[in-house]
C-alpha cells in the first residue's frame, strides 16, 4: 500500500497515505520532536552550568587578586611591584587580560590580544559581561570585581582581620579588578556535546524507523496483505487468498475471507453452468419453436386450400352444412396460422436473427393497410374504428414489422373490446412518429401489468385462442426499430399502447443500409 492519489467528483485531487506510512512516520515525527526538544534544553542547560562554572572561577581569580592588592598597596603587608608579578602570571590559559584600578589609578594591567580597557565606574557589586573579541569574534567574559567591601574580601579568603587592619579598613577602598577570561573552550565543548546529540538523535530516528517497521510487519503488515487480497478479489481475480499467519484476530478474519472468497467462487462457478445450461434449454427451445412453426404451415398451407376448394364447390357439391363446416375449417387454420406466425417471429427474436430492412414509408398508408384488415373483425363486433393520421408524416423504418405492431395492438384492442370505438393515432413529434392504440374496453388487470410484455401472458378474460406472444413480439419489434413500447390503463375504463420511433431511422447494427 503507496501513497494513494483520490479524484474527487469535481475533479480535485488528494494525496491519501496508507497505513505504512502512517504507521512509520508518527514515529519518526515523535522521534524528531523528542530528540530536538531534548537537544535545545540539554545544549541549553550544558551552556549555562559551563558559563556559572567560568563566571565562578572569574570571581575567584578576581577575589584572589583583590587580596593581593588590599594586602600590598593598603594594609602593607606585601612586597612592592608584585602587583604586576601577579598579572603576568595571571593572564595564561583562559585570562586574556587583568586590569587593577585602585582609587582611579591603574596599579597593574596585562592583555595577550592588545585589548583596550577603558576605565569605567566602580560597580556596586560584581558585574558580568558576554562579550567577543573585535579581532576573531571569539567569546568571553568581562568580569568587574569592586573592592567597596575589603572586610569582607579578606574573610573570604581566610586571612585575619585584626582590630587595626578593621580601623584601616573602615572606610572603604574605591578600586575594581577587571578579568577577561576567555570562552572559546566552553564554545568546543558546546560544539561537542552538539554533534553528539546530534548523532544520538539520528541513532534514535535510525532506531524508531526499525522499530516502526518492525511493529507494521508484525501488527499492520497482516491487514495489508488482507486489504490486497479483498480488493484483487474485487477486481475479478478469483484466486486471490490472504495468508496470514500472525496467530490472532486478523489471522481469523482472514482465514474467513478465504473462506467466503471460495464459497463465492464456488456458487459463481455453479451459477455460471447453471445459466449456460438454461441458455442450451432456451437455444434447444427457440429452435424447437422455429422447426415446428415451420413445419406446421406446410401442411395448414394444405388444409386451407383444400377447405377453399370445397367453398368454391370445385369438383364438389356441399350443402348448406357442409359449407359451414369448411368455413369454420378455414377460419380456424387461419387463426392457427396467425399463431404459428407469432410463434415463428418470436423465436426470431429471441436468437437475434431478425434484421431491418428500411425504407421510407407513409404512415398514412401503413395505417389505412393494418385498418382495413382488422375493419371486418371490428364491424362484426359493432365497434367504430377512429383513425388520426397525418398525411405528410414519413419515417425510415421497416415496413412489415411497424405494420406488425400496428396489428397486433389494433388486434388486441378490438378482442378485448366489446362496445364503443377503438382508435388508432400516428403524427409528428420532435423529429419522431408517434403511434398509439386505444380502446374502451375493461382495461387490464393490475395483477398482470407488470409481466404483460413478456411471453405467454394472456388476460383472464381473453376472448378467442392465443398464445400470450402478440405484445411480447410487437415489444421486440418496436425496440428494434428505435422505440420502446408503453401502455397506461384504467379498469373499467379501457387501455391505450404507444411507442414512438426515430423518423429518420433506428442506430441499429442489424439495419440494412
Amino acid at each position: 500500500m503507496d501513497t494513494i492519489v483520490h479524484v474527487s467528483s469535481n475533479g480535485s485531487t488528494a494525496m491519501r497515505l496508507s497505513l505504512r506510512y502512517k504507521f512509520i512516520l508518527p514515529f519518526i515525527l515523535f522521534t524528531v520532536v523528542l530528540t530536538v526538544t531534548f537537544g535545545v534544553i540539554a545544549i541549553q542547560r550544558l551552556t549555562y552550568e559551563l558559563r556559572v562554572q567560568y563566571e565562578r572561577q572569574g570571581e575567584q581569580l578576581a577575589l584572589h587578586t583583590a587580596g593581593e592588592l588590599l594586602e600590598e598597596q593598603v594594609l602593607n603587608l606585601g612586597p612592592n611591584n608584585s602587583l604586576d608579578l601577579l598579572a603576568r602570571n595571571l593572564v595564561v590559559g583562559e585570562v586574556i587580560y587583568l586590569q587593577i584600578v585602585l582609587n582611579g589609578q591603574v596599579l597593574a594591567q596585562q592583555s595577550r590580544y592588545l585589548v583596550d580597557l577603558p576605565l569605567v565606574t566602580t560597580p556596586a557589586r560584581v558585574v558580568v559581561y558576554h562579550l567577543h573579541t573585535p579581532s576573531n569574534g571569539s567569546p568571553y567574559l568581562d568580569l568587574i570585581h569592586p573592592l567597596n567591601h575589603p572586610l569582607g574580601i579578606l574573610s573570604r579568603l581566610g586571612l585575619v582581620v585584626t582590630p587595626e587592619v578593621k580601623r584601616r579598613l573602615q572606610g572603604g577602598v574605591d578600586g575594581y579588578i577587571r578579568l577577561g577570561i576567555s570562552l572559546k573552550r566552553m564554545e568546543v565543548e558546546i560544539n561537542r556535546g552538539s554533534l553528539l546529540l546530534a548523532a544520538l538523535s539520528l541513532g534514535l530516528m535510525i532506531l524508531s524507523i526499525l522499530v516502526g517497521w518492525g511493529l507494521y510487519r508484525m501488527i499492520l503488515g497482516p491487514v495489508e496483505r488482507l486489504s490486497e487480497a479483498m480488493r484483487e478479489f474485487g477486481a475479478g481475480n478469483s484466486r486471490a487468498r490472504a495468508w496470514v499467519d500472525s496467530g490472532d484476530e486478523i489471522e481469523s478474519l482472514a482465514n474467513e475471507f478465504n473462506a467466503m472468497a471460495n464459497s463465492i467462487v464456488h456458487q459463481r462457478d455453479a451459477l455460471r453452468q447453471t445459466t449456460d445450461e438454461l441458455e442450451r434449454a432456451n437455444q434447444a427451445k427457440t429452435i424447437f419453436l422455429a422447426t415446428m412453426s415451420h413445419e406446421l404451415r406446410t401442411p395448414l398451407h394444405s388444409i386451407l386450400g383444400y377447405a377453399s376448394l370445397l367453398l368454391d364447390e370445385i369438383n364438389v357439391k356441399l350443402n348448406k352444412a357442409g359449407q359451414q363446416y369448411a368455413g369454420a375449417i378455414q377460419r380456424s387454420g387461419k387463426h392457427l396460422l396467425v399463431l404459428i406466425g407469432n410463434l415463428l417471429e418470436f423465436s426470431k427474436l429471441e436468437a437475434g436473427a431478425e434484421r431491418l430492412h428500411l425504407t421510407e414509408q407513409r404512415a398514412a398508408q401503413i395505417v389505412a393497410e393494418v385498418v382495413e384488415n382488422q375493419r371486418p373483425l371490428a364491424e362484426e363486433k359493432g365497434l367504430r374504428v377512429e383513425v388520426e393520421v397525418e398525411s405528410s408524416l414519413t419515417l425510415r423504418t421497416d415496413e412489415t414489422k411497424l405494420k406488425q405492431v400496428l396489428l397486433n395492438l389494433l388486434n388486441n384492442a378490438i378482442k378485448y373490446t366489446s362496445k364503443g370505438s377503438v382508435n388508432i393515432v400516428a403524427k409528428a413529434s420532435e423529429g419522431f412518429a408517434y403511434f398509439s392504440v386505444t380502446d374502451t374496453g375493461p382495461g387490464i388487470e393490475p395483477e398482470i401489468r407488470a409481466q404483460l410484455f413478456e411471453p405467454f401472458t394472456r388476460a383472464k378474460d381473453s376472448a378467442g385462442p392465443s398464445v400470450g406472444l402478440g405484445l411480447a413480439v410487437s415489444k421486440g419489434y418496436v425496440e428494434l426499430l428505435g422505440g420502446r413500447l408503453s401502455f397506461e390503463s384504467i379498469t373499467g375504463q379501457g387501455s391505450r399502447f404507444w411507442f414512438r420511433l426515430p423518423r429518420g431511422g433506428p442506430e441499429d447494427e442489424t439495419a440494412d443500409r
